[in-house]
């Protein structure tokens, strides 16, 4: 059965001072290692356990911050706690199954949203402030008509800034200003497959299709430039519309090295279109519409 799980391109965790960009993680660690101990075979009839940790680690490549063209290279923790099918806690958050029946399921999440910081890439932020990070609150609904296809669509909105962040510029009174965080309404819509496991249950493969929208306010936090903001930078005032900022698509392999350890490969591409591609930040040079992450990630499971 499918887990669902987020789009996490574009999502970033800040660790330190650096911020992270993630790919999609279609075949989750956790769930690969699972579908080993408790897949087909002399324990096809064992119930998997109550509760499930899996710790490890790895590192990425990917965009400074969404929108960036500077790539950067980070090591990252990755612990993730599950629950039966109705809790899933990770790095992107809390996801909670609340209803499943005939192959439709519906729940709640908590996702950790990136802010971003001028020494992320001051040539390309340098006059347009920080953003700070947020946690966002929402829903999902997920449909698996065949047991290696899945839709999912999922709506947040931000609900908590997580740090105050300030431009680095003085206003007009000297006085530093304090930069909003990108909030409002953004939505994923995912459709996901998954390969049969191969060479006896070792090999786990899943890709997804994916589209990211945002609503008018926080595709302004994100990709907008202010008036002051413009006078700061030399970039031209940009005020967005709400739409799809991205499309893409993300691919991951799990190798399983014993019934509870793992190595996960993982890489996604992302688009941005629409106003998204068309701002200052973005355009002619100062970003990339391009955004490509890949990852490698080795991981224990405890339980079961």
């Amino acid at each position: 059965m499918f887990h669902h799980r987020p789009v996490l391109t574009g999502l970033a965790l800040g660790l330190g001072s650096s911020v992270l960009a993630l790919p999609s993680l279609a075949a989750d660690p956790a769930e690969a290692v699972t579908v080993q101990a408790h897949g087909p075979g002399p324990d096809a009839d064992t119930p998997p356990p109550d509760w499930t940790v899996t710790v490890g680690g790895g590192g990425l490549y990917a965009p400074a911050f969404l929108g960036s063209g500077r790539m950067k290279a980070t090591p990252l923790p990755y612990v993730a706690v599950t629950w039966r099918d109705t809790l899933l806690l990770d790095p992107t958050g809390l996801t909670i199954n609340a209803f499943a029946a005939s192959g439709l399921r519906a729940g709640a999440v908590l996702r950790l949203t990136p802010g971003r910081d001028t020494k992320d890439d001051r040539k390309a932020l340098t006059g347009l402030g920080d953003l700070a990070p947020t946690l966002d609150a929402g829903g999902f609904i997920a449909w698996e008509p065949l047991p290696w296809l899945e839709a999912a669509v999922e709506l947040r909105r931000s609900v908590v800034k997580l740090s105050e962040s300030r431009d680095k510029s003085l206003n007009r009174f000297g006085l530093n200003e304090k930069i909003r965080a990108a909030e409002g309404w953004s939505g994923d819509f995912t459709v996901g497959v998954k390969a049969p496991p191969l060479l006896g249950h070792r090999l786990m493969l899943g890709a997804e299709a994916k589209a990211t929208w945002f609503d008018e306010s926080y595709m302004r936090a994100v990709f907008g430039v202010s008036s002051a903001q413009a006078g700061r930078s030399g970039l031209k005032a940009f005020r967005p519309s709400g739409g799809i900022a991205s499309i893409g698509l993300a691919a991951d392999a799990t190798v399983l090295l014993t019934e509870q350890a793992a190595v996960t490969l993982t890489g996604s591409y992302d688009r941005l279109i629409g106003d998204a591609a068309k701002s200052p930040m973005v355009a002619r040079g100062r970003g990339s519409k391009d955004q490509i992450s890949v990852g490698a990630f080795v991981t224990y499971r405890f339980g079961g």
